[in-house]
C-alpha cells in the first residue's frame, strides 16, 4: 500500500498537478521553484533578514494563530502581489493565503498593525474573487478576511456588506484562547 501510495504521488507531482488548493493558490503569487528554492535557501525570500517591520511581525503571528487552530497558513512576505497570467499586471494582493480542509475553505487575508481604511476592504475582497477565479475550483470557497491589531468596530458593518470578514483586537484575542483549547472552524473567523 505505501508502495502504491508514493508511486501515485510521484506521478502527480511528475504530472504539474497541484492538488491542494492552498499550495495552488500560492503559486498563483510565486511559482513552485521559486517556493521550493526558498524553502532551501531561505535568504532568498524577500525580507528575510533581521530588521523585521512590526507589520512583518504581526503578519508571522497571525500566521502562526491560524496553523494552531487547525488552519494550515503560508505568510506570503515579498510575494504578496497578484499579477494576472496572461498582462503580468497587478490585480490585487495578500498577505497570508491559509486554508480549513474541512469546509475547503480559503481565507485570503490582509493584515493591518494599525487602523483599516475603506480602501483596504475593497482590495482584500478583490483580490478573493481573483483567486477564486485562477483557482478554478469551485469546491473551494474564497473568503477576504483583514486581521487588525486595532479596534475596528467603525469599519466592521461595512466590510460586512462587501463579504469581507474583519478580525479585530478583541476578536483576536478571542481566537487565542480558543486555540490553546480546540481547534478553530471557519464561523468563528466571520
Amino acid at each position: 500500500v505505501h508502495f502504491l501510495y508514493k508511486k501515485l504521488r510521484d506521478i502527480i507531482i511528475e504530472s504539474g498537478l497541484i492538488v491542494s488548493p492552498l499550495l495552488k493558490a500560492v503559486t498563483l503569487f510565486f511559482s513552485k521553484e521559486k517556493l521550493k528554492n526558498v524553502l532551501i535557501n531561505p535568504s532568498e525570500f524577500p525580507e528575510s533578514g533581521k530588521n523585521k517591520r512590526e507589520a512583518d511581525i504581526f503578519e508571522t503571528t497571525v500566521s502562526s494563530l491560524l496553523s494552531s487552530g487547525g488552519f494550515p497558513s503560508i505568510p506570503l512576505k515579498g510575494y504578496d502581489v497578484l499579477t494576472n497570467p496572461n498582462s503580468k499586471k497587478e490585480i490585487g494582493s495578500a498577505d497570508i493565503l491559509s486554508y480549513d480542509e474541512k469546509t475547503a475553505t480559503l481565507l485570503v487575508i490582509s493584515c493591518k498593525s494599525k487602523t483599516v481604511e475603506r480602501n483596504v476592504v475593497d482590495q482584500i475582497s478583490n483580490t478573493a474573487k481573483k483567486i477564486e477565479e485562477l483557482l478554478k475550483e469551485p469546491h473551494v470557497n474564497v473568503l477576504p478576511v483583514i486581521f487588525t491589531a486595532d479596534e475596528a468596530i467603525a469599519i466592521k458593518e461595512t466590510a460586512k456588506t462587501v463579504g469581507v470578514a474583519i478580525v479585530d483586537k478583541s476578536k483576536i484575542d478571542d481566537l487565542f484562547k480558543k486555540v490553546q483549547v480546540e481547534k478553530l472552524v471557519v464561523e468563528e473567523i466571520f
